[in-house]
């Protein structure tokens, strides 16, 4: 963006012409010291650029409150995009992929109010430029997330309980005590919100993980 540009080349002066701006607009009382939203990203993006972070994330959260007050979701989803990449410097991980979503989430509803063709093609292609990818997905992660935050092995206990097979059974099949199997079990109940071992048996048929056997499942 030519904004960020500026703000690397004269972080100083930017901050300075931004807060000038910022102390002199008509409506600080109202919406107070992020009143301009456009402004206040300027004034972000030099503040990162001193190495300020803190201050930089301060003010592009401030930034959104207004934003989101005033209704101006094209000034929204950069602010997300500039406040995720400052989470990003301060390894704050989780926080910044929340912005990168929300923002993306934000340009797919504008684009949907474009007429279809080059012109929506284009405003989603430069705006999904100014974000960061999302992180890819290993094969396991993604396991995880098609069965509901199970891990690999309380898909494993998960499919034995289907086959009707006993805690001790599944213990020495896994090669784990009794103890470890219940605290599994404990898990996936809490995890898929079940009360019962025949819900997680009919849980695993459902997901194609286990076929359930003749005889029910105590």
């Amino acid at each position: 963006m030519q904004s960020w540009n500026w703000c690397l080349a004269i972080p100083e002066g930017a901050l300075e012409i931004v807060e000038r701006l910022l102390a002199s607009t008509a409506n600080l009382a109202q919406y107070g010291p992020q009143s301009v939203p456009r402004l206040s990203q300027l004034r972000g993006q030099a503040l990162v650029t001193l190495g300020r972070i803190e201050e930089a994330v301060a003010e592009f959260q401030g930034a959104q409150t207004v934003a989101q007050k005033q209704r101006q979701r094209s000034m929204l989803w950069r602010l997300q995009a500039d406040l995720g990449k400052a989470y990003r410097m301060r390894s704050r991980r989780l926080d910044a992929e929340r912005e990168f979503s929300s923002a993306r989430t934000i340009i797919q509803d504008l684009a949907s109010s474009l007429p279809e063709g080059t012109l929506r093609n284009n405003f989603v292609k430069q705006a999904l430029a100014a974000i960061p990818p999302p992180p890819a997905i290993t094969p396991r992660q993604a396991a995880r997330k098609e069965f509901s935050g199970l891990t690999e092995r309380e898909r494993e206990v998960a499919v034995l309980i289907a086959q009707g097979k006993s805690n001790r059974e599944i213990a020495e099949m896994l090669v784990v005590t009794v103890r470890t199997v219940e605290a599994h079990i404990t898990r996936i109940l809490d995890k898929l919100g079940f009360k019962s071992r025949t819900e997680i048996a009919t849980w695993a048929v459902a997901k194609g993980l286990a076929q359930m056997p003749d005889d029910s499942v105590s």
